[in-house]
């Protein structure tokens, strides 16, 4: 480092000024902020040169840390990429004043010929702009530092086919110590290829020489170069187990799982499973005719009688003793169980081959049967619109309409080829989806009961599906299908009866399915296959999240000759994160993860808060969960940071059932873990949320701010780039 300018050193005098050692003027000055430097510059050459001096900048960088700012991204004139970006004291904005942000052609990113934020490091911005010409779009990168104004020409020029592959872009912006030099990470998704929306998250730890980047199956993967590897220590290992397994993570702990005791009976394969609407109860129907409930009964330990693989529920027997039993043909291989349970969860009907019972769902008793075989019914279920009518599915391929309190056939529907397997009701959409065993699915207009539209499940290579069971359900938006066949799982457009996406059996579910069903959310699909597998897929794009094996629920010896597999599989009315299988060796069994595991069935964000790196994730729908790598890159290292009740949040969030469809996004974590910022999809301000008290409240900045495009920034002096 050159001399600093020769300064007067006279010695002070009653009547001159006291002077202060270089030495603390300038570790006053560090403590400024960026700005006020950038004045105090014209001072002094002596203070000039402290300011642009390369141990100052860096000791200034290190005291800035201690304020950070969130670049607030907004568009004044609401013109469509017309948007400013204005640093905001973190400090500032947990004081929670009400403001209006300057509308200052500064931070207006068009006159910079950019229209948006990659990232932040070492107080640059990463800024991205495009031109369209043509069919193509040409991409450029410009770096900004709002404090000293310094900015870059445009860099890294590519091209962007805007026709043809509908491709998305994210990036990360980072600085690697090991060869200082500032790095873009490009990730490139491709929609038609992936069938999903979901972008990637990205984020350089501290160092910017390790990157974190979110996986489809809601998992994340850490990336180094081979100059990084020696930071991660034991992560290599990690790393090559995380691939090894596609990025999914198996262990049998991360799952709760209970054994219903009283299994069906020998030779008594569980072909239905339902829960009960509300969700206490679980209902079952063998293949021999024999039919059971079970019921999470109150106690001390589980004071509200929960449904829950914490507890075994009890199986209930009517006062007499006896099973409720069906009347089944001598050829009960050939018989196909059918049940189903009224809205108001008061009555069932059931049957196997024989006569349709309707029996009460309180005392477990059979009220009366009816309908002598042949033909036998094929399906049951209640008219969402009259608990006293049920729609009867035959072997004939017919549908009766049927009233059960009047004995009185309404009408019968005709148009299927084959007997039917499935039927699901929309009140939205006034429609009724019938399933055959050739794989017909039918719309009816639940008014008039006239056929709508008729198509075909979509087999690759233009082949019939097999005969077999064509499972349907509705998603909770009772637009959205889910179509389940042995060869694959569907979604349709319902309004439309138009294929959205598929998803066929490959890799390590390369088996036959045997029966999916929605998350009571609408959020995931579980799915069960003839291997013993468990799959759990994304319910938008069908991409898989995570996989259950078998040998964690199953503890056959594998020498045995008998093929044990779930057959049907039920999911909890009101536990997005519940479900229940039926065994072809007569058993039940219900799954949920532990509470440390409920995030495999999530997309997750990678975020950064106090150095640390960390991921949140929903919790059963009572609480928000941050988690944090306490030693970057040592897996044994996570542990839980925060847990936080939405009933804490009621406050600024008053509906809390949507909670659990929110999506939650956390800025910021004070040093002193004292104030957690939070993003939320359905709120147009940030929330301020203080451990401390459990106390949250909205920010009250009147600009409509992009929260979910907030970056964590730290004013600096750098001006490294330039130099480059």
């Amino acid at each position: 480092m050159s001399d600093p300018p020769a300064k007067s050193r006279a010695q002070p005098d009653e009547d001159s000024p006291v002077s202060l050692p270089d030495e603390l003027i300038t570790e006053v000055l560090s403590f400024a902020d960026a700005k006020t430097l950038m004045q105090m510059r014209c001072v002094s050459k002596f203070w000039n040169f402290i300011v642009s001096d390369p141990k100052f900048v860096k000791l200034h960088f290190k005291r800035s840390a201690r304020n950070p700012h969130l670049t607030l991204f907004l568009s004044k004139s609401h013109l469509d990429g017309d948007n400013n970006v204005v640093p905001f004291s973190v400090s500032r904005l947990v004081e929670n004043p009400l403001i209006t942000l300057p509308n200052n052609p500064y931070y207006r990113l068009r006159d910079k010929e950019c229209r948006f934020v990659i990232g932040s490091c070492n107080g640059w911005l990463c800024l991205l702009g495009y031109s369209c010409l043509s069919d193509y779009r040409q991409i450029w990168f410009r770096f900004w530092n709002p404090a000293t104004g310094k900015m870059s020409q445009k860099l890294g020029y590519m091209w962007d086919h805007m026709l043809g592959l509908y491709t998305h872009f994210k990036f990360a912006f980072g600085y690697d110590n090991l060869s200082e030099t500032y790095k873009i990470v490009l990730s490139i998704l491709d929609e038609a290829a992936n069938r999903t929306n979901s972008l990637p998250r990205l984020k350089f730890n501290r160092e910017g020489n390790l990157l974190a980047v979110t996986t489809d199956d809601g998992g994340f993967k850490i990336l180094a170069n081979a100059d990084s590897l020696k930071y991660l220590r034991d992560i290599e290992a990690y790393i090559q187990r995380f691939d090894a397994n596609n990025g999914l993570i198996f262990h049998p702990v991360q799952y709760r799982i209970v054994t219903i005791p009283e299994n069906m009976g020998p030779d008594n394969k569980v072909v239905r499973l339902r829960y009960s609407n509300n969700g206490d109860a679980l209902l079952a129907l063998g293949s021999k005719g024999i039919q059971k409930l079970w019921k999470w009964i109150p106690n001390a330990l589980n004071p509200m009688g929960m449904a829950t693989a914490r507890f075994v529920p009890k199986e209930y027997r009517p006062s007499s003793g006896f099973l409720l039993t069906h009347d089944v043909p001598n050829d009960s291989d050939l018989a196909i169980p059918c049940i189903d349970i009224s809205r108001n969860d008061a009555y069932g009907v059931s049957a196997c081959g024989g006569l349709i019972s309707l029996f009460n769902l309180i005392s477990f008793r059979v009220m009366t049967s009816f309908m002598q075989p042949p033909p036998a019914a094929t399906f049951l279920a209640f008219n969402p619109e009259d608990n006293n009518t049920v729609l009867i599915e035959r072997e004939d391929s017919e549908i009766h309409i049927f009233n059960i309190r009047y004995h009185e056939l309404i009408s019968i529907l005709k148009g299927h080829q084959m007997y039917i397997t499935g039927i699901v009701f929309s009140r939205r959409l006034d429609t009724m989806v019938s399933s055959s065993a050739d794989g017909e699915l039918s719309s009816w207009c639940m008014s008039t009961w006239v056929n709508k539209k008729s198509v075909s499940i979509q087999i690759p290579g233009g082949r019939n599906a097999v005969a077999g069971e064509t499972k349907v359900q509705f998603h909770v938006d009772e637009v959205k299908l889910l179509v389940c066949h042995e060869t694959q799982i569907a979604i349709y457009d319902a309004s439309e009866m138009e294929l959205i996406c598929q998803w066929l059996p490959r890799d390590g579910l390369s088996s036959a399915i045997t029966s999916a069903a929605y998350s009571c959310n609408g959020q995931l699909v579980y799915a069960t296959f003839i291997d013993g597998n468990i799959g759990i897929f994304d319910a938008d794009s069908l991409q898989l999240r995570s996989r259950i094996g078998s040998s964690a629920y199953l503890y056959q010896n594998p020498s045995d000759s008998q093929n044990v597999y779930p057959l049907v599989v039920a999911a909890h009315p009101e536990n997005s994160y519940q479900f229940a299988i039926g065994l072809s060796d007569g058993y039940v069994k219900i799954i949920e993860p532990t509470d440390s595991a409920v995030w495999l069935g999530q997309k997750v964000p990678v975020i950064w808060l106090m150095d640390c790196l960390c991921f949140s994730h929903d919790d059963k729908r009572t609480h928000f969960v941050i988690w944090k790598m306490e030693e970057f890159g040592v897996e044994e290292s996570w542990a839980q940071l925060l847990r936080i009740s939405y009933q804490d949040l009621q406050s600024v969030h008053h509906d809390v059932v949507d909670l659990q469809y929110s999506q939650w996004l956390p800025l910021h974590l004070s040093d002193h873990a004292n104030t957690l910022i939070l993003a939320n999809n359905q709120e147009r301000q940030a929330i301020l949320y203080n451990i401390r008290d459990n106390r949250a409240v909205r920010t009250r900045i009147t600009d409509e701010i992009q929260w979910f495009s907030a970056k964590v920034h730290i004013e600096s002096l750098f001006s490294d780039i330039l130099e480059a």
